[in-house]
């Protein structure tokens, strides 16, 4: 699981170890990331508007993949 959080609206990939505040986990899997793409549904999770456009879900879970990867392996 990957942990997002907001910045400045946007959606960003929260640092290893980052507690508090409203996030949303993610699997780093295709199908999660459709879902979690499709309108509106992040917004419900973080309670606010979101802005996801610009990054394709490829490269979303292309980023999402690394994040979850560096946290199994214990580095930033």
């Amino acid at each position: 699981m990957v942990r997002l959080r907001l910045q400045d609206g946007r959606i960003a990939i929260a640092p290893s170890g980052a507690v508090g505040g409203r996030g949303a986990s993610i699997h780093p899997r295709a199908l999660c990331i459709a879902g979690a793409l499709k309108p509106g549904m992040l917004a419900r999770a973080f309670k606010r508007p979101v802005v996801v456009a610009g990054i394709s879900p490829a490269a979303f879970l292309e980023q999402l993949t690394v994040a979850s990867r560096n946290r199994k392996l214990g580095t930033p």
